[in-house]
């Protein structure tokens, strides 16, 4: 089951955000847009006539039915954008803004826990940003406090689409779960889709594998070798600090032989006061049937 957007309440209130009180609506004023589109500086900012190309976004929940064996429900959380457009991985590259996602207006839930599909790397005048393109579908688990009891599933996202320009957003989206709901085919085969997308953790004989990452230059950046699912398989890099408030360039391709790819990762974007020695970097490798994570200490 699919439950769409909860309409022009949050809409109005990020009209008003950026545009210092603005009409309410369900579309960004063109004002709203240009001021949103210099502050973040995300796409280069082109003439007004885009404003009327702007796709409205639209969030929804997806569910497959009632509560899953373990206790927990499984839906999926999407965002749907216009052709053409992108919006943001959990760490975002040179630009973007990543999407923030809030459940406390949730009722009867003790957890919601979401899962990143794997993303690819664009390059842009902007630089290189990390992305999904027009839509996109988290996996979503949602533990109740009262598993006898329904479940209200209240979703606020923010989150960036960009374009020629890129725009701040935040949607919103509820569903009401009951613990005895009849599954449901179409949203499990939706579910199913991206769950398999995510990365999941390395382990022996799994490719694409690190198979080693060398300081260099004193520790300032780090030679990480892959190998890849086959020689003509696709294989990628991202590189996430212990925290979001890490902003790690994004690896380097140096070189592909084979299967066999070397990456140059550069340690920077590191929080003031934050030592880089000892801090662990997830690495998450993308290409082929399956993405996996791996996590390494930098020296």
């Amino acid at each position: 089951m699919i439950f769409k957007g909860a309409g022009d309440k949050v809409r109005a209130n990020r009209t008003d955000a950026m545009a210092g009180g603005a009409p309410a609506g369900g579309r960004l004023g063109r004002t709203a847009i240009f001021a949103a589109a210099l502050a973040f500086g995300a796409c280069a900012v082109a003439a007004p006539a885009w404003a009327e190309r702007i796709p409205d976004p639209a969030v929804a929940l997806v569910s497959d039915g009632g509560i899953q064996a373990d206790g927990t429900y499984r839906l999926g959380l999407e965002i749907t954008l216009g052709p053409g457009w992108k919006t943001y991985w959990r760490q975002p590259g040179d630009s973007g803004i990543p999407p923030r996602f809030d459940f406390s207006g949730s009722g009867n839930v003790a957890a919601a826990d979401i899962a990143f599909p794997a993303p690819e790397r664009v390059s842009d005048p902007a630089g290189e940003s990390i992305v999904y393109r027009d839509r996109v579908l988290f996996p979503l688990a949602v533990t109740p406090v009262d598993p006898a009891a329904p479940v209200r599933v209240l979703a606020e996202v923010s989150f960036g689409f960009c374009r020629e320009v890129c725009i701040p957003a935040t949607e919103s989206a509820w569903a009401v779960l009951s613990p005895a709901a009849p599954a449901d085919p179409a949203g499990a085969a939706l579910i199913d889709a991206a769950s398999a997308e995510v990365p999941v953790p390395e382990s022996p004989g799994l490719l694409p594998r690190v198979v080693g990452m060398t300081a260099e230059e004193g520790g300032a950046s780090y030679r990480i070798e892959l190998e890849a699912e086959s020689a003509v398989a696709p294989l990628d890099l991202f590189a996430e600090g212990p925290d979001e408030t890490w902003r790690l360039p994004q690896p380097d391709l140096v070189s592909r032989d084979g299967a066999t790819a070397v990456f140059r990762l550069a340690v920077g974007g590191v929080p003031a006061g934050a030592d880089a020695a000892g801090a662990a970097v997830r690495l998450t490798l993308v290409g082929g049937e399956q993405a996996v994570e791996a996590v390494r200490t930098l020296d």
